[in-house]
């Protein structure tokens, strides 16, 4: 049921789906955990065990800044410094493994967008 009014109502907590034994645990992290959101663009970096959030909407109005990684393995949230392209919701994006990259692209905020940007990480 959404609380106060919003019809969003975003979780801030994250799952693993253990796909073995095919059940859901909650992941206990640590660090700066970002807002709880839906349409975010999500990146799984497959070969650093990382997951990237960028954008986003905490209740389908704005879109929420910055760019947070999830290191997979020890549950720990962090916000990457620097500056990024104007943040959107609905987007989509990948991990290039060849060239350490994530990229995330399109999505729409106050007017639509029809770009891609990859963002540079360094280990």
């Amino acid at each position: 049921m959404p609380k106060s009014g919003n019809s969003v109502n975003p979780a801030q907590d994250t799952w693993v789906f253990d796909m073995q034994a095919e059940t859901w645990s909650l992941l206990e992290t640590t660090g700066t955990t970002p807002a709880g959101r839906r349409n975010g663009c999500v990146m799984h970096d497959t070969v650093h065990g990382r997951m990237f959030v960028f954008g986003g909407t905490p209740n389908g109005k704005v879109s929420e800044k910055g760019l947070f990684v999830l290191d997979l393995v020890r549950g720990a949230w962090s916000e990457v410094a620097g500056e990024f392209p104007h943040v959107r919701s609905s987007g989509m994006g990948f991990f290039d493994a060849k060239t350490g990259r994530v990229f995330c692209g399109f999505g729409n905020d106050d007017d639509v967008y029809l770009d891609t940007n990859g963002f540079g990480y360094d280990d």
